[in-house]
């Protein structure tokens, strides 16, 4: 007796889930460089205060209904809100600041700065680390849209804009409402 299509057309579908499911990856990283003509102070001030923050970076979330903890402090994390779920932790340490950014589909992501001085000049080169992650099953519709490579491209464009604040006149910079605005489909 033979077996009906729509059986061996759900075996199908079923083998292409998993194959998707256990081949496609479901974690990405990568690290970046960039060298900003400033001494490490200040380019650490621009990234952990988040009043500075927010005037050059365009890839972490500016709403936000709540938050816990002190800006800015050393050795402090300040954990960020919106209807009552975590959606970003800010972790600053002596030589680092790390952003844990969570949202509701399953994605995660690790934005972590690191600086180091030049001792000769008064350069300071930023290294980003990122890590992106999806939870699974999500991750073969994520990866298929493209947000990947879409998130690190918004880190490379932060780190430009980050030498863009610290070396350039502010006025020179876009405000997040126009880059918001630029975004919008018309």
């Amino acid at each position: 007796m033979e077996a009906p299509n729509y059986w061996i057309a759900l075996l199908f579908f079923v083998l292409i889930f998993l194959v998707a499911y256990f081949g496609i990856e479901s974690k990405f990283s990568y690290v970046e460089k960039i060298v900003i003509r400033r001494n490490a102070s200040e380019v650490y001030d621009a990234i952990r205060l988040q009043s500075k923050m927010m005037q050059w970076i365009r890839s972490i979330p500016v709403k936000r209904r709540g938050q816990r903890g002190i800006d800015g402090e050393i050795e402090s994390s300040l954990l960020s809100f919106d209807r009552l779920v975590y959606t970003m932790k800010q972790i600053v340490k002596n030589k680092f600041i790390e952003f844990h950014i969570n949202d509701t589909f399953g994605q995660h992501q690790i934005i972590r700065y690191e600086l180091e001085e030049e001792t000769t000049s008064a350069t300071t080169t930023v290294k980003l680390h990122f890590i992106y992650t999806i939870d699974r099953p999500f991750h073969i519709v994520v990866v298929s849209a493209g947000f990947p490579e879409y998130f690190c491209s918004l880190q490379r464009q932060d780190l430009v804009s980050l030498k863009q604040y610290l070396e350039d006149d502010i006025s020179t910079l876009p405000s997040i409402q126009q880059t918001m605005d630029d975004k919008k489909i018309k």
